[in-house]
């Protein structure tokens, strides 16, 4: 019974094949996070300084809130993800997003090409509007997690999708 449980919640064993790409991909991952996350830094300045955006929430950039916790316990690496705020609320979100080229939509974020992700359409959707306000998610909040391409191919395409919307 305790093996059907465990089954039912973690699945059942790798197959050979799916293993052996995890190890080849674990080798490489320190070098992918290292690109992702100095990636990260130059688009959160960029954005910062744009006049479309309302807001950026970057613990890399020292006017965070928690920059100084960040780094104090992240030790320079501050992540791949940047959210940041439309100043033109969700109708610019959409445009923004539909006016992206290389940067793809995506239900989940975290691979090696940057993708982006609107809170309050999809993983969002379900709550309230009072809900996601609690949560600091507005119609203008955009989700991007950088990936390892790079940094002026991934603001270029940014500056594109902000001149449509």
């Amino acid at each position: 019974m305790a093996m059907r449980q465990s089954n039912r919640i973690w699945g059942s064993t790798l197959d050979p094949f799916a293993a052996c790409l995890i190890v080849r991909g674990i080798r490489t991952l320190p070098l992918r996070i290292e690109r992702a996350c100095e990636n990260a830094v130059v688009v959160a300045n960029y954005l910062s300084d744009h006049s479309k955006i309302g807001a950026v929430h970057y613990p890399g950039l020292p006017g965070h809130p928690q920059h100084q916790l960040a780094v104090d316990t992240l030790g320079g690496r501050f992540g791949w993800m940047v959210t940041f705020e439309l100043t033109g609320g969700g109708s610019a979100a959409s445009s923004f997003v539909k006016g992206l080229d290389m940067i793809k939509f995506a239900p989940s974020l975290g691979e090696t090409r940057t993708t982006v992700s609107h809170p309050a359409k999809t993983s969002h959707r379900s709550l309230s509007s009072e809900e996601q306000s609690e949560l600091g998610i507005n119609d203008g909040l955009i989700r991007l997690s950088c990936g390892i391409e790079s940094a002026s191919d991934i603001i270029a395409d940014l500056e594109s999708a902000l001149a449509k919307s």
